[in-house]
């Protein structure tokens, strides 16, 4: 067995980046069987790679690193800051990141993971969405965490201060046209880049399969609103998405501010509906009682509040305390349901499978939430469920979202025909 790992090291003394014979690498680690042997394969090869990562910024004088989620993006900004570190600055570094939690928590695990707590002392930590308060100070590097997260107002952060590099981490290089022009003004180029498939095929992260179970509009159950405070009554899902969807329709065309505003209006409220419906509800439910084992450790990715709290006792929302996310993350539970609060950025040990109740058109939000469930262990394939209604937007937010993905690990199926394989 040892005879693969030399064959590993003849293949790294090539001079071109590891990226380019990952084929040689996979077919090398698949002769591999047992599981010690493989992990340690694997963090050699990961090893490299974030090596090789770090260089490129360092050749480059910053720029942005696109790896997978599961691939050590955190190490390699980790290494970077301990390299540019300079004790003459009162702050060596800035770390920009989504949220409170990444900023005091998860950043200084890592940080205290890579022998860095010196550095970490001398780093100031910051929320994008106050960065740009910040102001007069000189920084060797600025790490942006989730860089996809920039904004215009954050973006004020580097003309207030003077800094000499930026690394921004991601998974999911962003394409919105807003934000290309930011990192284009801010000059960061995509300098590395590890796609999801790829880290597959070179053991960083489990295989995954996504199973789409596609639920009717129910036209039968009047459970939904209508109407107003003088004139309320109760109507069905059908009937709702089809108020909704006409009054889309119906300002198709209309340019005049008010016409634009009634726009917004309709497919805000749209919006809200499909996050809403209670017939993916029930779905979710039935894959917690019926499909997914007790024992495995499953996220829920739901669409509000009231969908989170109703399938699962144990959750996680902006209006939760953080006791449960705790309880998750120290494995004394093994059901977490979240509401836009977990898709990035943080790490929990052992997770087995996912189920999206309600995803938006962004792939990168996608990707992320399938990073969640791929953390490398052998013998481990994530298997990520997604609830999508029939006949709405949700269909067309799905193809957006799953377009650049590898087509042939989706199964699309019908909720009765996914039901019968249980009965």
């Amino acid at each position: 067995m040892r005879k693969y790992f030399r064959e590993l090291e003849v293949l790294f003394q090539n001079p071109n980046s590891v990226l380019t014979y990952i084929d040689k690498i996979e077919a090398l680690r698949e002769n591999i069987t047992e599981p010690l042997a493989i992990t340690e394969f694997v963090n050699k090869v990961r090893e490299k790679v974030q090596n090789e990562a770090i260089r490129a910024v360092i050749d480059n004088d910053g720029g942005m690193i696109a790896m997978a989620t599961g691939s050590g993006k955190s190490r390699v900004a980790v290494e970077l800051a301990k390299y540019y570190f300079n004790p003459e600055h009162d702050f060596h570094a800035a770390l920009l990141v989504p949220t409170e939690k990444l900023r005091d928590e998860n950043w200084k695990e890592e940080f205290e993971k890579w022998e860095a707590r010196n550095v970490w002392k001398h780093t100031e930590r910051l929320c994008y969405a106050s960065a740009s308060k910040i102001g007069g100070n000189e920084y060797p590097i600025v790490i942006l965490d989730e860089g996809h997260n920039i904004t215009e107002l954050a973006s004020e952060f580097f003309r207030d201060n003077q800094i000499e590099r930026t690394v921004l981490l991601t998974a999911t290089p962003p394409n919105d046209p807003i934000k290309v022009e930011i990192l284009n003004r801010l000059n960061i180029r995509l300098v590395y880049q590890l796609t999801l498939d790829d880290a597959v095929r070179l053991g960083f992260v489990a295989p995954y399969k996504i199973t789409v179970i596609t639920v009717p509009l129910d036209n039968v159950t009047k459970n939904i609103p209508g109407g107003n405070k003088t004139n309320p009554f109760m109507t069905t899902e059908s009937a709702t998405y089809a108020y909704w969807n006409k009054r889309v329709q119906s300002c198709i065309g209309d340019q005049t501010p008010q016409g634009k505003a009634k726009m917004k209006f309709a497919i805000l409220g749209r919006m809200q509906f499909i996050y809403k419906i209670p017939s993916k509800t029930t779905v979710i439910k039935f894959l917690l009682d019926k499909v997914i084992p007790k024992k495995d450790r499953t996220i829920i990715f739901c669409g509000n509040i009231e969908q989170a709290e109703q399938v699962c006792p144990t959750f996680y929302h902006s209006k939760s305390t953080s006791v449960a996310y705790d309880d998750f993350k120290a494995e004394r539970i093994n059901r977490l349901s979240c509401v836009k609060a977990i898709n990035e950025g943080h790490n929990f040990p052992g997770i087995d499978s996912g189920i999206i109740g309600q995803l938006n058109s962004k792939e990168k939000d996608l990707v992320q939430r399938i990073g969640r469930l791929i953390r490398f262990r052998p013998g481990h394939e994530a298997h990520l469920y997604i609830v999508i209604s029939e006949s709405t937007q949700d269909e067309k937010w799905l193809e957006n979202a799953t377009e650049n993905l590898d087509q042939s690990k989706i199964e699309y199926i019908r909720i009765d025909n996914f039901k019968k394989r249980f009965v």
